[in-house]
């Protein structure tokens, strides 16, 4: 994650440290809540506090990655990989506003009947 914010220090459009970025945020998103869940589910003296900040901290994780991938976004606005990471996150975060406009963004891309609904 250093390096790659060190690239982006050097030259902010480059695409690659962006995305990558955002992928690290999303993979410790994944990671936290995947643990919340086990903390919930397989202790029978179930941590309700531990679980709550797992949960807290991959929301702040979920956050940092769609500020990545918007940066990236920003920098090609045209890839649909990073445009429907971002659907995926905002849907998690219940951010309907920010989705739908994923989503017309998605759309007004529209080519290859790739569209989304």
């Amino acid at each position: 994650e250093e390096l790659y914010n060190k690239s982006l220090e050097l030259n902010p459009k480059f695409f690659n440290p962006a995305y990558n970025i955002g992928r690290i945020y999303l993979k410790r998103n994944d990671i936290k809540a995947k643990h919340a869940d086990y903390l919930l589910k397989v202790f029978i003296k179930k941590d309700f506090k531990k679980a709550a900040e797992f949960e807290d901290a991959a929301k702040a994780d979920l956050k940092t990655a769609a500020e990545k991938f918007e940066a990236a976004s920003a920098i090609d606005p045209t890839d649909r990989d990073v445009l429907n990471v971002l659907k995926r996150i905002y849907y998690k975060l219940h951010d309907k506003e920010k989705e739908n406009s994923v989503i017309e963004r998605l759309n007004k891309l529209g080519d290859e009947g790739n569209s989304i609904e």
